[in-house]
């Protein structure tokens, strides 16, 4: 038999806290992370003999685990980002989807601005979706958490039993857990963004001084588990060839603005010519699970096969905009969950 287990615990986390910056170009809080796992494996069992008995017994196990969390957080600063000179590159992430059939998925996506929210559970469609990522130019202040979660696992379990006068049986299963756990966040919290007033006393922003705070997390699982069982003997020959996979996903996808008024240093001025905030949240799955059982003999044969598949999804995409005063050309609040 074979028995692996494999772990991946990854956090990611950029700050800036308690912070004042003037900057007459781009300020930004970057964090990406990128996790890939790759497991294939299986085991092999052969009995042969011209005895009364032949038996095989093989087992396959696999055990497969991501966790982590990938952290943007801007907290308790005064920044001030113009959006001068060249900018940062970024990843910007475009939807396409077909229009096809749909049904329920435990997932939800929420939104809010200054406090008045909005939460559904999604009518997922299982058609065919796409999300493209491009690299982009921003300027101003950007604050982008960026996460990526790879697990490939192909295992299988052969046995072979063989009896020239008596009786042959073949047991051999294979089973696998993959689970992808974890949070990708980019937050602004309690920070005055572009507080300024210019010389006439108004407050001038040309359109490189944008705010961008973008949270994007992607599953990426493709687990393909089989076993084969074969039992022959010249009186009964018996084969069972079980496969289990068990898939757990559990990610959080978190865009907010969120500041704190009433205090001698209120925090919550968030100025920019276009402010955007974006939760996009996207799990891609393709699972497969076959088992293949042969017995034969010359009074009898019996052969056994079956699989089973447990598959627990769920998903929290969540963009807000809570307790700031803010000046903006345009200001957009999204949150997505896209899955396949």
């Amino acid at each position: 038999g074979n028995v692996a287990t494999n772990n991946i615990a990854n956090d990611t986390t950029v700050t800036i806290a308690g912070t004042t910056i003037n900057a007459s170009g781009t300020v930004a809080a970057l964090a990406n992370s990128n996790e890939v796992l790759r497991n294939y494996g299986g085991a092999a069992s052969v009995s042969a003999n011209s005895g009364s008995i032949s038996a095989a017994l093989g087992g396959t196990v696999v055990v497969n685990t991501i966790t982590g969390n990938t952290n943007a957080i801007v907290l308790n600063s005064n920044i001030v980002a113009l959006g001068g000179g060249d900018g940062v590159s970024v990843q910007d992430y475009t939807i396409t989807k077909d229009t096809p059939a749909s049904s329920t998925s435990n997932s939800s996506t929420s939104s809010s601005v200054n406090g008045a929210d909005v939460a559904e559970e999604l009518l997922q469609d299982k058609g065919t979706h796409s999300v493209t990522g491009n690299d982009s130019t921003k300027t101003g202040f950007i604050v982008n958490a960026d996460a990526k979660h790879t697990l490939r696992d192909i295992s299988v379990t052969a046995g072979v039993a063989a009896s020239t006068s008596g009786v042959a049986g073949a047991l051999d299963a294979t089973v696998a857990v993959n689970t992808i756990n974890g949070k990708t966040s980019a937050e602004v919290n309690d920070t005055n963004v572009n507080d300024i007033v210019g010389s006439n006393g108004n407050l001038t922003l040309n359109d490189t001084a944008n705010v961008f705070v973008n949270a994007y997390d992607k599953v990426d699982m493709q687990s393909h588990i089989g076993t084969l069982s074969v039992g022959g003997a010249a009186t009964i020959g018996a084969g069972a060839a079980p496969a289990v996979d068990v898939n757990n996903i559990n990610r959080e996808t978190t865009a907010k603005i969120v500041g704190v008024a009433g205090t001698d240093l209120n925090k919550n001025i968030v100025n920019g010519y276009n402010i955007d905030v974006n939760a996009l949240g996207e799990t891609d799955i393709t699972i497969t699970e076959s088992g293949l059982a042969v017995g034969a003999g010359a009074s009898g044969g019996g052969a056994v096969t079956g699989s089973v598949s447990v598959n627990h999804f769920t998903g929290l995409t969540n963009a807000m905009v809570n307790g700031i005063i803010s000046n903006a050309h345009q200001l957009t609040v999204e949150a997505n969950r896209v899955a396949d």
